[in-house]
């Protein structure tokens, strides 16, 4: 924990120029308003970071808007918000589309999560990582299976979409029996009453088994264990071990985006995230936490 110390401090004193200059000259790393965009798959996450930084930053106010991922980044470009939270980077695309503002873009790999599987108590809960990309895609896990499943996720343009789809099938559309609901809720509440259905989740909805809001919503279903290709009788569940050690093989990294100016507000609570206290609750939530350095991209106005 105590190597990140270089980078927090790297990560206070670079500089750029905000958009809201009215902030410029209220905001400080512990005080002031802020608006801080966040892929609501992290919802529970932030909710507590957020709780916590400003129960020790009495003066501090962070403003947490929970959207897609697809929201995240746009409101970004447009530069409404300074800090977002994604489960990707930007692409050279979204990078090119913000050149003239000229900023230093700052991406800090905070956190590794997981995307977890669920299914109703009475349906099998143990599968093969192909044969969970084939449901995807097909809705059977194998040519003998006799069902076919309905795939629900918590929403249009989620982040947990965007990374099945991009990086785990390869740019492959999802198949014709997915389907997008309107938030997490409903997706537990649609396969517990659903036998052929199998929801998607980021793994944030459920990792922190302590909280009695996370059993309730797990009463009725099973979390799909899933097993390696090369290890198909290792069935693991995203838990908070399998996470950590990388054996589970639906694993994605969680990072902040900052295009913030001075050391303000938004500056001083990614510092904060990216601490001791930040990364000791990124690890009670049973995320893992990320010990890599901050990753500093530069965007000029000759950006090609």
């Amino acid at each position: 924990m105590h190597r990140l110390a270089p980078f927090i401090l790297l990560f206070l004193v670079c500089a750029c120029t905000p958009n809201n200059k009215s902030l410029q000259n209220t905001n400080t790393p512990a005080s002031g308003m802020v608006n801080v965009v966040v892929d609501d798959a992290y919802t529970p996450l932030f909710t507590t970071l957020k709780k916590v930084f400003e129960h020790t930053y009495k003066n501090a106010t962070i403003k947490l808007k929970f959207t897609t991922e697809a929201d995240a980044v746009q409101e970004f470009s447009l530069g409404t918000t300074p800090l977002i939270c994604i489960s990707r980077q930007l692409t050279n695309d979204e990078l090119k589309g913000i050149k003239d503002r000229g900023y230093y873009i700052k991406v800090i790999p905070f956190a590794a999560d997981a995307i977890a599987f669920i299914c109703s108590a009475n349906i099998d809960s143990t599968y093969t990582e192909q044969e969970m990309l084939n449901i995807l895609i097909t809705g059977k896990p194998n040519e003998r299976s006799k069902n076919n499943f309905n795939v629900v996720f918590d929403k249009n343009n989620t982040g947990t979409a965007s990374y099945l789809r991009d990086s785990i099938l390869m740019g492959q559309e999802l198949g014709k029996n997915c389907y997008a609901l309107n938030s997490a809720t409903e997706v537990f509440d649609y396969v517990r009453n659903n036998n052929t259905a199998i929801g998607v989740l980021a793994v944030n909805h459920i990792s922190d088994t302590g909280d009695e809001q996370v059993r309730s919503r797990l009463e009725g279903l099973h979390i799909i264990a899933i097993s390696r290709n090369q290890k198909p009788y290792q069935y693991l569940k995203p838990d908070a071990e399998h996470i950590k050690d990388g054996s589970y093989p639906f694993l994605r990294n969680l990072y902040l985006i900052s295009g913030e100016g001075t050391n303000g507000l938004a500056t001083g609570f990614a510092a904060f995230i990216t601490s001791d206290i930040g990364m000791t609750i990124i690890d009670k939530i049973g995320l893992k936490p990320a010990k890599d350095p901050v990753r500093v991209i530069e965007i000029r106005k000759s950006f090609e």
